[in-house]
């Protein structure tokens, strides 16, 4: 379990990475507060045989998201869209059709294997490693792998559809 000690050391690593994403300090401020909260909450969760500060960089990265979709801000004056990590926080397809988002859907799924798709699935509906592996009934560990391989397949995915995306825009 992480103690307090060890959480007040990775303070500043949250601060900088949440001050090089959102350019508002209220809302950085803010978000810090919800993450702290959850790696509180959460600190039990924590394997640790593994690094903390990528743990809490991913609880840091839903709570951007979750903080920013709440908020519907995702225009440059709040967020650092160059930010390495800006694609997995923003969702580029956020005010698309249902009928839309199906077929979206439907390429995602055909991109991920099944289990990294009802990881993708668990995950955007905010369940946690821990509460994903129990629902599936495979182990942590699995769910981190499957998922890291998940994000890289994502990051392939939307520099893809982006890349069609771009092809029509007006220059």
């Amino acid at each position: 379990m992480i103690n307090d000690e060890l959480l007040k050391s990775i303070q500043n690593n949250i601060k900088r990475y949440l001050k090089s994403i959102i350019f508002c300090e209220k809302d950085a401020e803010d978000i810090l507060q919800e993450t702290n909260l959850i790696l509180i909450k959460k600190r039990k969760d924590f394997d640790e045989s593994k690094p903390l500060i990528p743990w809490a960089m991913t609880i840091v990265r839903f709570q951007i998201k979750k903080y920013l979709t709440n908020k519907k801000r995702w225009n440059t004056k709040y967020v650092n869209r160059q930010h390495e990590d800006y694609p997995l926080i923003q969702d580029p397809f956020f005010d698309i059709t249902k009928n839309e988002r199906q077929e979206l859907d439907k390429e995602v799924k055909s991109y991920l294997s099944n289990m990294q798709y009802n990881i993708y699935i668990f995950l955007t509906k905010g369940y946690s490693i821990s509460e994903i592996a129990e629902e599936m009934e495979i182990s942590p560990q699995r769910v981190s792998r499957s998922k890291s391989e998940m994000i890289r397949k994502m990051k392939i995915f939307m520099a893809k559809k982006n890349e069609n995306i771009n092809q029509y825009a007006i220059k």
